[in-house]
């Protein structure tokens, strides 16, 4: 009875983890691109100075926490700590979600800042460019879905470590080769390429967008740490995928 209810438990946490993660990431690819296609001018007052200084800390102290929560839960200390609480299995899934949770905090906190002079706005008018921008987007999210799926999406939110252990089986770490695991090291942020496109090419870069994209740019490269190893095991294991959904294409439509 014990154990049912213990994989009852863990299942219910995976379940909530995918679906916690899947409409986070929505939301936050939405705001994202609602804070870089939309701009309000606003007149200067005497105030003015001193409200945005205000803006910029409160967004500032946003950025922290998430970078202190993200940093702090992804550290060997933390891992550590799980696994003496006997918890490592649910490690990566409570990772998950409270990065999640710190995000939509800072989505629904987040001020903007508009002001008479954007760091740059091109005209709505120019239809042709805004829909290039668009599409940048589109692709963008794109090639992160892309990356993730090669990466392995299951093991990523956590709900793959639940899986293996319901069924019994050693850590989907332990069971990865030496070169997958040196990549893992290294590949601390996979969406990298595509968030540096969603962040920086909008047609309209405010302060705050500004903010935003600078330091999540910085944190993002800062944790990048491939090398022509990492890259060429990568490519390997796109072009594996990319026989294995082939081969499945054909299968179905036999």
């Amino acid at each position: 009875m014990v154990n049912m209810l213990k994989s009852a438990f863990l299942f219910l946490v995976s379940a909530l983890c995918f679906s916690i993660c899947f409409t986070t990431v929505l939301q936050f690819a939405l705001w994202l691109y609602g804070t870089g296609f939309s701009y309000t001018t606003t007149h200067r007052t005497l105030e003015t100075d001193d409200i945005e200084k205000t803006i910029i800390l409160h967004n500032l102290l946003l950025i922290l926490v998430f970078v202190i929560q993200h940093s702090l839960m992804a550290s060997d200390y933390c891992k550590h700590f799980f696994t003496m609480c006997k918890l490592d299995v649910l490690q990566r899934s409570i990772y998950v979600i409270a990065t999640c949770a710190v995000l939509q905090v800072v989505m629904y906190y987040w001020l903007p800042l508009y002001t008479d002079h954007p760091v740059w706005a091109f005209d709505q008018r120019r239809n042709i460019l805004w829909l290039i921008l668009s599409l940048v987007h589109i692709i963008a999210w794109l090639m992160m879905f892309g990356v993730i799926l090669v990466i392995d999406y299951g093991e990523l939110i956590g709900v793959k470590q639940i899986y293996y252990f319901l069924t019994n089986s050693p850590p989907p770490m332990q069971m990865k080769s030496a070169s997958n695991r040196r990549m893992f090291d290294n590949f601390r942020h996979p969406v990298l390429l595509g968030l540096l496109l969603v962040l920086w090419f909008v047609p309209v870069m405010t302060l705050d967008r500004l903010l935003l994209a600078i330091f999540l740019s910085l944190y993002t490269c800062l944790g990048h740490n491939l090398d022509t190893q990492d890259y060429e095991y990568l490519q390997s294991q796109s072009q594996q995928k990319e026989v294995h959904l082939r081969t499945q294409y054909s299968y179905w439509h036999e």
